[in-house]
């Protein structure tokens, strides 16, 4: 599985639940795509028939909603429903197109990741502050 389609799967899960894939269920998606067996599974501390009755259980009950689109997603039909899901989307949905060079210039002027809105910074500087507001006899007047 590509991070493409793993990622188009996040974005579904979040609209349809509100929050993301988690990084187990990821691992669970990535070795169900490459045909490994549940027993065959690695997931740190995490037994293979714990992450088949459980894990794999409660993921592809999600999935089901996400793209099963009335059908059961298990292990075994995994890429067939990705591949539906893939192909929906992109008619609907045609790919963004590249960012302009004019917004990359920008985006170098100010000598950021497309990604960075500098919230970052901002947050690290207040969690700074009040852990140091928190030690006994340093910074009090911040």
């Amino acid at each position: 599985m590509n991070e493409e389609m793993l990622s188009l799967l996040d974005d579904l899960v979040v609209a349809k639940h509100g929050k993301p894939l988690s990084v187990i269920e990821r691992e669970i998606i990535r070795q169900s795509w490459q045909n490994v067996k549940y027993k065959d599974m690695q997931i740190s501390n995490y037994t293979p028939s714990y992450i088949e009755k459980g894990l794999a259980r409660n993921l592809w009950n999600l999935l089901s909603e996400v793209i099963g689109d009335g059908e059961r997603v298990t292990k075994k039909n995994l890429k067939i429903l990705m591949q539906q899901a893939m192909n929906t989307r992109s008619r609907h949905f045609p790919p963004a197109p590249p960012p302009s060079q004019e917004s990359k210039d920008a985006i170098m002027a100010y000598n950021r990741s497309p990604d960075c809105d500098g919230t970052g910074d901002l947050i690290q500087e207040k969690r700074l502050r009040v852990s140091r507001k928190n030690q006994p006899g340093s910074w009090d007047r911040l």
